[in-house]
């Protein structure tokens, strides 16, 4: 019998153990220019930050049901990030991963994970959903569940913009905060290789960066309200580009946003979502797997 990436869905990660560290998130705030007295003073970690315990599952499943020959055709498709609750330095965590679903599109393969962060209570205090395209792969049909939608409505009277600089050393920084040193980011003499004109930002760090750009912006909200923050990847942002950050609010309720971001006057980042909430949101228990109880 064959078997396709299709079948790999369902397949599950190791439980990995993590101590949120303080001196790590505050590396990582740093790294995306987040000033925050928040993170400065071991608050809470940035939202984003998030991604980084959520890495080490994530990366295990699609090692797993990815052929070798796949690993260097992956392109950052979406990221979808749901915060039940913001994470404190200091306390455990344990992370999990899955592969959510399969869908075959005409340019390849769209793989989507599933990630999550327990605490020791088991609560279920973040949801990661990382979709990669990856090119040519055939996956023998579509599987799994449809990832949550993060396309607003078109339309909102309530309009605002910020413009964010990606620093020349950005990438570099963010490398060694979160773990992520994939040559495209690091290495020019690589990044011409696969076709870009140099190295090129990480998707996490640009979604980050508008990230706090639009919490500072919509009402200088505190970044513990942010409930979940999702983007479509269009185009790689470059070291030394300004990012602008074009939002809008598409119906009555004040905490939801749509976005978009345009670097060098090119579309980057499409169907961007922010939902804000108070900042005592309590967090849902959890079932022994590490998803959220019905």
């Amino acid at each position: 019998m064959t078997t396709t990436l299709a079948d790999s869905v369902g397949y599950r990660s190791d439980l990995h153990l993590e101590t949120v560290d303080a001196e790590r998130a505050l590396l990582f705030a740093r790294a995306t220019n987040d000033d925050s007295s928040i993170f400065r003073d071991g608050v809470a970690t940035p939202p984003v930050f998030a991604a980084v315990l959520c890495g080490p599952p994530t990366s295990e499943v699609i090692r797993a049901v990815l052929p070798e020959r796949a690993w260097t055709r992956m392109i950052h498709f979406a990221q979808d990030l749901h915060f039940h609750s913001p994470l404190v330095p200091g306390e455990v965590v344990t992370s999990t991963a899955d592969a959510y679903s399969v869908r075959a599109i005409s340019l390849g393969t769209l793989l989507c994970t599933r990630a999550t962060l327990v605490d020791s209570e088991g609560r279920l205090r973040v949801e990661m959903y990382s979709t990669i395209l990856v090119l040519d792969l055939t996956a023998g049909g579509s599987a799994g569940a449809t990832p949550p939608d993060h396309r607003a409505p078109r339309g909102g009277s309530d309009q605002r913009e910020a413009t964010v600089h990606v620093d020349l050393d950005q990438t570099y920084r963010y490398a060694e905060a979160s773990g992520d040193r994939m040559p495209v980011h690091l290495d020019d003499n690589v990044a011409r290789e696969m076709g870009m004109p140099g190295i090129i930002l990480h998707g996490m760090c640009g979604l980050a960066m508008a990230g706090s750009a639009l919490i500072a912006t919509v009402d200088k909200a505190d970044p513990r309200r942010l409930r979940r923050l999702a983007v479509r990847f269009l185009r790689p942002v470059l070291p030394g580009d300004d990012m602008r950050v074009s939002m809008r609010r598409p119906g009555r309720d004040a905490g939801t946003w749509s976005f978009t971001v345009r670097s060098e006057n090119r579309l980057v980042m499409n169907d961007g979502y922010a939902v804000l909430g108070p900042p005592d949101l309590e967090v849902p228990p959890s079932t022994a797997d590490g998803r959220a109880s019905p």
